[in-house]
Parts: C-alpha cells; sequence; structure tokens
C-alpha cells in the first residue's frame, strides 16, 4: 500500500497498478487517474493545474507517462495567464 501525504493531493490506491489523484481543496473536487503499466504510464486528466500532479506522479513511478486529457478546466488556465 502507497502512502503519499501531501497538503494540495489526495491519492488513492485502487489496486496495484492504478491510483485516484484528487483535488478535494478545491470545489469541483477533480480527480485524476494514473494507470501504471509494465513499461509506461498513463495519467488520464492533470487536475486543475493550482499545484504540480507531475511531482505525484514521480512518487508513484518512475516509467515515462503519457497524458490523455478528457476535457480541460479553462477558468483555472485562464486564472493563471493574468
Amino acid at each position: 500500500m502507497v502512502i503519499i501525504k501531501d497538503s494540495w493531493f489526495t491519492v488513492e490506491e485502487i489496486n496495484e497498478e492504478t491510483f485516484a489523484i484528487s483535488e478535494y481543496g478545491h470545489w469541483e473536487k477533480v480527480h485524476s487517474f494514473l494507470l501504471i503499466g509494465t513499461d509506461k504510464a498513463v495519467l488520464i486528466d492533470t487536475g486543475l493545474g493550482i499545484d504540480n500532479i507531475e511531482r505525484i506522479c514521480n512518487q508513484l513511478t518512475s516509467l515515462p507517462i503519457t497524458v490523455l486529457t478528457t476535457h480541460v478546466h479553462w477558468v483555472t488556465k485562464l486564472l493563471q495567464q493574468i
């Protein structure tokens, strides 16, 4: 069982190859999923961008990660540009 203590992200191990990475501190309560294979990993959605999800993924796997985006949170992206 993997335990990661973090001030922004909550990590739930679903099984040895699947992790839910959640942002419960935001009203949208965003969830991303990291699926770990034998040669590479896949991150489904990258979160809000308020904090860096890459540092969490790097704690869970050393494999190269491919990102699949199902949608974008435009408000967060626009606020980062201001």
